[in-house]
């Protein structure tokens, strides 16, 4: 009877240590139910047309919550979500089932006020092309969107609006009851839907100018987090989903290098390579039709390689083992 026990005790370790999957998040950024793509004219809540030049955000104190009321907690991890670079991986972890996901919009507040110029290059919270810094005093910019608005009628947008929010307490805990897609390589991917449409409602772009700041029409902004159905799950979130990848990847080793090889990956546009903590190592666009890439000068250890359409779509992803 012990032994029997002991045999189960020791295989149940064995489950639990194999169950690890790759887990990947990915902010889809949406207007009015549409996807939202930079530059392309849409209406907003009022009926009035803009067109966004840039969007991001900062967030931080990620927990995922999955299997029963286990939590993975990221600690104070930062994370700069840009619109045209919105999915992050997050390793590999013990996660069969997520049941939810918590974050903060913003920076924690012993972060903020962080010397930038002491971060490595490749940090978050180092210098951002849009600019996300305000300063020791001011911190960073939780909230950014710059565009334009449509106030003549004559459907082209022409007026500039700056939308940059900042200030401690501006950050916006966020909680959502989610699930994740699991596709045919065990990967996990939460998608997290952006509401743009909600995130500015009630604001009048056509007449709002240049807001930079912490308090008036910067703090409604950040308030109608909590408001309005900013950050939700997809609608249509099947939590026993199985998907599949299209085309066929597949790579070759040798001790400095690896080279990656596909075919039938339509609408293919760039091929990134991520170590397995989630940090980008190199990245390409496909503009000729090789089929092929060379990374070169690779240490020994566990990467991503993934295949995304211009628009940020994963087509497909193997996970490799550089010797």
């Amino acid at each position: 009877m012990k032994f029997s026990l002991f045999i189960g005790f020791v295989f149940s370790i064995c489950l639990t240590v194999s169950a690890q999957h790759p887990l990947r998040l990915n902010f889809s950024f949406q207007s009015n139910n549409q996807p939202f793509v930079l530059a392309n004219t849409i209406q907003d809540l009022n009926g009035d047309l803009l067109k966004a030049q840039d969007i991001a955000f900062y967030m931080s104190n990620l927990k995922i919550t999955h299997d029963g009321g286990q939590v993975l907690d990221f600690g104070d991890s930062v994370f700069y979500v840009h619109i045209r670079n919105a999915i992050f991986d997050l390793g590999i972890q013990p996660v069969q089932s997520v049941e939810s996901i918590q974050f903060l919009v913003g920076v924690p507040e012993h972060l903020n006020h962080t010397d930038i110029s002491t971060y490595p290059e490749d940090h978050p919270l180092y210098f951002q092309t849009p600019s996300m810094h305000w300063g020791w005093t001011a911190g960073y910019t939780f909230f950014l969107m710059d565009g334009m608005a449509d106030a003549d009628g004559d459907s082209t947008p022409e007026v500039e609006f700056q939308l940059h929010c900042l200030g401690d307490e501006n950050a916006q805990l966020v909680t959502t009851p989610t699930a994740a897609t699991v596709y045919s390589d065990g990967t996990r991917e939460i998608v997290e839907i952006v509401n743009i449409d909600q995130w500015i409602k009630n604001l009048d772009l056509t007449t709002i100018g240049f807001q930079h700041g912490s308090t008036g029409v910067n703090a409604s902004i950040m308030q109608n987090i909590s408001l309005y159905p900013v950050f939700v799950a997809p609608a249509n979130l099947n939590v026993t989903e199985i998907k599949t990848y299209n085309g066929n990847v597949s790579f070759s080793t040798d001790p400095t290098s690896l080279t990656v090889f596909w075919s039938q990956i339509n609408g293919l546009n760039t091929v990134k390579l991520y170590a397995v903590d989630g940090k980008l190592v190199d990245a390409i666009v496909d503009n000729s039709n090789t089929n092929s890439h060379v990374f070169r000068s690779l240490k020994a250890g566990s990467y991503f390689v993934r295949l995304l359409a211009e628009n940020g779509e994963v087509l497909h992803q193997i996970q490799v083992v550089q010797p």
